[in-house]
């Protein structure tokens, strides 16, 4: 009943003209949560089984729809954010929720973030806080209670620089592979990557910021609408490396930021950070080596060698997307030492006349840099099987608008005629590589608690 007194303006927008805002429903992702974890999403009867339905644009809601038996779905539960008590800071839902498992909870969990404060539509300049959204909220896949709020003060744990909204999806993650999430990855509109480290010898947990890339101006007011993709890399250190693109998703054609895709190292994967003698990595510190340049690969011999030296001294990398416009607007995908995601570069012609709507032109890429040093990593990703070099770091997408994400499907040998593993954005098949694992080197972790 939330939307059913929208019907008459419904109508009234399938005339939309060009200077009014569009009508928004239930326009937010839906997520399946149900009692067995072990059949891939495929809901037999008697199995319980919800939906869980955001509004992005539509509102500040989530609902939970039972579906275990679908021929009579009916409301499980409802979050609405700001009427709800213990959700105050819910702003409009944009955060695909994920489900999971945390210690110290006994039973199903769903994280989100605290959504999109819409006063940021109309911020062009510096980065400014937002009044709702600076949040980060698990609660019970089956009841909705609130589990633990994640915030700037007023949570169960507080950060305090967390000052802005999160649109996108939060990761959770397996350090030890148990079953249990001890750790929270997640990224705000305002630049900031956030680690939240759930399992804490005081039993409430710990957090703060990792990363802040947004460089204080125009054009550094960097936002990241995506989650963060999770990596692990040992090279000298083993630490976990967090890649992420910026992009203003709600301006798809603006060109007033220079928008970067990023690769942030943790060092920290066993234990708790001690937040009170961390500083987040910065570019004002220099902590990201800028690898835009390619010199890892195109440099002359002694250049190779001083990039390896300040990739391992650096706290991360750095690409600068390198079109006007172009914005990274989808979660990245990590596979076979490669980190791989797709951008998006618009702009809008000018009228032709007053009573002709605006076209939209735009073009779509998709990226394949190394994990390790952001150079390329298939060499035949610019239609050739030469040397790696700069071209085989990019290729545009045969895409109309925004690109999905990149995806990896494993077709039929008697498909194909041989086993492989197959990127692919939308229809377009970019890199293939062999299914069968290649031992590099391999390690033994000891002591899990000793990083060193």
């Amino acid at each position: 009943d939330e939307l059913l007194g929208t019907i008459d303006d419904a109508q009234i927008n399938a005339a939309l003209s060009e200077n009014e805002s569009p009508l928004y429903g239930l326009d937010g992702p839906m997520v399946l949560v149900h009692d067995d974890s072990d059949k891939d999403g495929i809901v037999d009867s008697g199995e319980k089984a919800y939906l869980l339905v955001s509004m992005r644009r539509g509102g500040r809601n989530i609902y939970a729809l039972d579906i275990s038996n679908s021929s009579v779905p009916k409301l499980a539960w409802e979050i609405k954010g700001g009427v709800t008590s213990g959700f105050e800071k819910l702003a409009q839902t944009w955060s695909t929720p994920q489900i999971g498992k945390i210690k110290g909870y006994d039973g199903t969990v769903v994280a989100f973030g605290g959504g999109y404060d819409e006063d940021q539509d109309a911020i062009t300049g510096n980065r400014q806080n937002d009044d709702i959204g600076n949040a980060i909220y698990i609660v019970d896949a089956w009841t909705g209670s609130r589990v633990k709020t994640i915030t700037n003060s007023g949570g169960d744990i507080n950060i305090s620089a967390m000052n802005n909204g999160i649109a996108s999806g939060v990761r959770l993650v397996d350090i030890n592979n148990d079953g249990y999430a001890e750790r929270l990855y997640a990224a705000d509109v305002g630049g900031r990557v956030i680690r939240v480290d759930l399992e804490a010898e005081n039993g409430a947990g710990t957090g703060g910021i990792l990363a802040d890339v947004n460089e204080g101006d125009a054009a550094g007011n960097r936002r990241f609408f995506t989650e963060p993709e999770i990596g692990y890399l040992s090279q000298g250190q083993r630490y976990l490396v967090i890649t992420i693109g910026s992009g203003n998703r709600p301006d798809p054609l603006s060109n007033t930021v220079t928008d970067r895709f990023y690769a942030i190292k943790d060092y920290d994967i066993f234990q708790e950070k001690d937040w009170d003698s961390f500083t987040p990595y910065t570019h004002a510190n220099n902590d990201f080596l800028d690898i835009t340049t390619n010199l890892v690969q195109m440099g002359t011999e002694e250049q190779q060698q001083v990039v390896i030296e300040d990739l391992q001294d650096s706290n991360g990398w750095f690409y600068t997307l390198p079109n006007t416009g172009e914005k990274v607007l989808s979660k990245a995908l990590i596979a076979n030492y490669a980190v791989m995601f797709t951008t998006y570069s618009g702009e809008r012609s000018d009228d032709i006349s007053p009573c002709e709507a605006s076209a939209t032109t735009g073009t779509a890429r998709f990226y394949a840099l190394d994990l390790r040093h952001g150079g390329a990593r298939f060499s035949e990703i610019d239609g050739n099987e030469d040397d790696l070099d700069t071209d085989d770091r990019s290729t545009t997408l045969n895409l109309p608008g925004l690109p999905p994400p990149p995806q990896l499907i494993i077709p039929p040998p008697e498909i194909t005629g041989r086993s492989e593993v197959v990127a692919i954005v939308g229809l377009d098949f970019l890199l293939r590589w062999s299914d069968r694992f290649k031992a590099i080197y391999w390690e033994q972790l000891i002591d899990a608690t000793d990083d060193d």
